[in-house]
């Protein structure tokens, strides 16, 4: 009210307005209204040319405006110290909530790497254990498969075993066989030269041609039967014994053959018609040959490992 009265040039008035504006300032000691209203007396009384008025007013509203203007500098300051102090709080709280979460994120990829370091880890171990299990399984199957062929070759190994046993008493009773078919036409030859001198003289012609047939005929036949059915037995016999004795005659072969089948020496006397004596002396020479000394069972043992 006091500015309007000063702009329509009613200064006196505008006075009054000042000071109960001043009066007023005073009484609820507002500092800043005490300042506006000094400052609004100081340049009315200068214009009503009141100078030393005006000069009391204006000293008291510099003091106050002085006053007011430190305070409000240290309220500034204050101000700006505060707002210093909630920035830095506040960069503070930022850069620990940074730091946290740097520290969260971390751990989370700590974390994320070790549960994918776990799983390879169980993905591994269940891999090698099915490796394992599948080797272990076929190795039971390899086991199983060698056992079922063991049991299968030993089966085998039994049956030819067994018929090679078979054929041999099947080849000694042909050789047993041969022995007393030859016992028989010696015994019939025998006969027959001890009847000659009884019978008629134009029938000894006929009995000596009988004997003659017989002892001529019954040793090559019966030898090639007996000896094919030997080689069926023993099929490489003669071949090994080829090989390491080159030296021996067919005879000895067959003596070899005979004594293969442990047959005694009388029994070998009987089938190839010849003395006991002579089938003596050809083991004792096919002994030398062999180079085996000591008693005939150990002849008999080489020939059978043959």
């Amino acid at each position: 009210m006091g500015k309007n009265q000063a702009l329509v040039g009613n200064f006196n008035g505008a006075l009054v307005q000042f000071q109960q504006a001043l009066a007023l300032g005073r009484s609820v000691e507002s500092r800043e209204s005490m300042a506006i209203s000094l400052e609004s007396l100081s340049s009315a009384y200068d214009t009503l040319g009141d100078y030393k008025k005006a000069l009391v007013n204006f000293r008291e509203y510099k003091t106050l405006n002085d006053s007011l203007n430190s305070s409000e500098v240290r309220t500034n300051i204050a101000r700006m110290e505060e707002s210093f102090r909630r920035d830095k709080e506040e960069k503070m709280f930022q850069l620990e909530a940074d730091r946290m979460d740097a520290v969260n994120a971390r751990q989370r990829v700590l974390n994320i790497a070790l549960a994918v370091s776990l799983f390879f880890l169980l993905l591994t171990a269940f891999l090698l254990y099915k490796v394992m299990r599948t080797r272990v399984r076929n190795s039971k199957l390899e086991q199983e498969a060698l056992r079922l062929q063991s049991g299968r070759l030993e089966t085998e190994k039994t049956a030819l075993e067994e018929d090679l046993r078979y054929k041999e008493r099947e080849l000694t009773a042909n050789a047993l066989f041969l022995l007393k078919k030859n016992e028989l036409i010696a015994h019939i030859v025998e006969r027959l030269l001890k009847a000659k001198s009884t019978f008629r003289q134009e029938n000894q012609k006929i009995v000596q041609d009988i004997v003659h047939d017989l002892q001529a005929s019954r040793d090559e036949h019966n030898w090639e039967e007996f000896e094919a059915h030997f080689t069926r037995v023993h099929s490489t016999f003669y071949q090994t014994l080829q090989q390491r004795f080159p030296s021996l005659t067919p005879n000895e072969r067959k003596l070899c053959a005979f004594l293969r089948l442990n047959m005694s020496t009388k029994d070998i006397s009987t089938i190839t018609h010849q003395s006991v004596n002579s089938i003596t002396v050809a083991r004792s020479r096919l002994r030398k040959k062999l180079q085996i000394d000591g008693e005939d069972v150990h002849l008999i043992d080489l020939l059978q490992s043959i």
